[in-house]
């Protein structure tokens, strides 16, 4: 079985802007081997940056070809539980990025991400770029 990799906001950031790093080059290589999967709090930041129209239709197109990976209620008490724990460490991480370190756990999908601060996730396992741009 391939393993599937949950793709951060960073990453679909950069990709829409048509940059090219080493991170949209590997979503260029998960997205044709159909190995990428979003997650709400992915959608909703991807969403929030869309503009109306042909760009809207575009990502629209794009989103329902991927592999949704669902949030439960215990997905929030184990995120918030994280953030609690790194808290009194002293250690401030965004929500949104809390429940896609615990999606990505939970799925048992590898997370490929720009964002440093996943790496306060024990458990997360980042994805190793390999390959070359498909572009």
């Amino acid at each position: 079985m391939t393993n599937r990799v949950l793709v951060d906001t960073s990453v679909w950031i950069e990709y829409f802007r048509g940059r090219d790093t080493p991170e949209t080059n590997a979503l260029d290589n998960l997205l044709v081997e159909d190995r990428a999967d979003l997650c709400g709090p992915v959608l909703t930041e991807i969403i929030r940056g869309v503009r109306a129209g042909r760009e809207w239709e575009l990502t629209l197109a794009m989103i329902h070809g991927l592999e949704y990976v669902e949030c439960t209620l215990d997905d929030w008490l184990d995120a918030g539980w994280e953030l609690n724990e790194l808290q009194r460490r002293g250690i401030t991480v965004p929500l949104a990025d809390a429940l896609i370190a615990r999606l990505a756990i939970k799925s048992g999908c590898e997370l490929l991400a720009v964002d440093k601060h996943f790496d306060h996730f024990k458990a997360v396992r980042r994805f190793k770029r390999k390959g070359r741009a498909r572009r």
